[in-house]
């Protein structure tokens, strides 16, 4: 097709051209995935990367899950129990743990990477150590390793994690829900055929053939139950996600009344900041962009 002889028509479908570019490279900026918690956090005034950006990161990077907003770490529970994830006491591989602490309104989480016995291996973000501090003899706090982050911690999996810090539950991840249904579910359909083989084993193979086409759509329909299920699971997951950013904005307006948390408010500022500027920036680069391409209209 040759635009360069059409004139005025053909500079405008150039432009057309120009434009959807532009709009396809900041679509594509727009929708990136983020991640919904702040990254970094200072508590006594000990700055790590918190729990609850840790936690979702890792279920994020593993399965590729994207985990409703819940707030604080103490409130994942009972956010996840409405949103219809299934919960409990019982440790897991691959589930994200919860506990509450005595001395702290905010909670910890951590992700369960395996388990066995009494005790369990998670992954888990704002975490600080102790240290004496040789001039003054006392023992201050640090990042443990520098930012918080502790990977293979084995930690007890029933009872408290300490004095002040007791067990809350588990939030078992839909991923591995729907892998265990669906295996328990084929190895219950091959148990069930292989009883009706031993009972019917004089029979002819036509009968044979029936009872297990039976089970195998019984099989379907339980799995698509299950599908169905899941789906659910994530419009409400979606609706209490809405519902938890009402209740932080309300959270966030008390805690910040009694609590002095002038290092995180700042830090939050300068993220906003930062974000604004990498805006600017990127509009910025688009217009300069569109700007090169309608002089490569006018060079045409």
């Amino acid at each position: 097709m040759n635009i360069k002889g059409w004139g005025i028509m053909g500079k405008f479908m150039k432009f057309l051209l120009c434009l959807g570019i532009c709009l396809f490279i900041f679509g594509k900026s727009a929708n990136a995935t983020v991640n919904p918690y702040p990254k970094m956090q200072t508590i006594d005034e000990v700055t790590t990367i918190s729990c609850t950006w840790f936690a979702w990161q890792q279920v994020y990077e593993k399965y590729g899950v994207e985990l409703p907003r819940w707030g604080n770490a103490v409130n994942w529970y009972e956010r996840a129990k409405k949103a219809n994830f299934q919960v409990g006491s019982e440790a897991r591989a691959n589930s994200i743990v919860i506990w509450k602490n005595s001395n702290s309104i905010y909670g910890h989480v951590a992700y369960v990477v395996s388990v066995e016995g009494n005790t369990m291996t998670i992954n888990e973000g704002g975490i600080t150590s102790l240290k004496l501090n040789q001039e003054t003899n006392d023992v201050i706090k640090i990042p443990y390793n520098g930012d918080g982050i502790y990977y293979n911690n084995v930690v007890p999996s029933i009872g408290n994690r300490s004095n002040t810090s007791s067990l809350v539950g588990f939030i078992y991840l839909t991923e591995e829900e729907i892998i265990d249904d669906n295996t328990q579910s084929k190895g219950n359909v091959s148990e069930d055929i292989n009883i009706k083989k031993d009972i019917i084993k004089n029979e002819d193979s036509d009968k044979i053939s029936s009872s297990i086409k039976e089970q195998e759509i019984k099989n379907k329909e339980q799995i698509a139950n299950k599908s169905e299920k899941n789906i659910v699971k994530k419009k409400n997951a979606k609706k209490e996600e809405k519902e938890s950013l009402k209740d932080d904005l309300i959270s966030c307006d008390t805690i910040g009344e009694e609590l002095k948390i002038s290092n995180v408010s700042k830090e939050n500022v300068e993220k906003q900041s930062k974000k604004l500027s990498m805006l600017r920036n990127l509009s910025t680069s688009i217009f300069s962009l569109f700007l090169v391409l309608l002089k490569l209209i006018n060079i045409f």
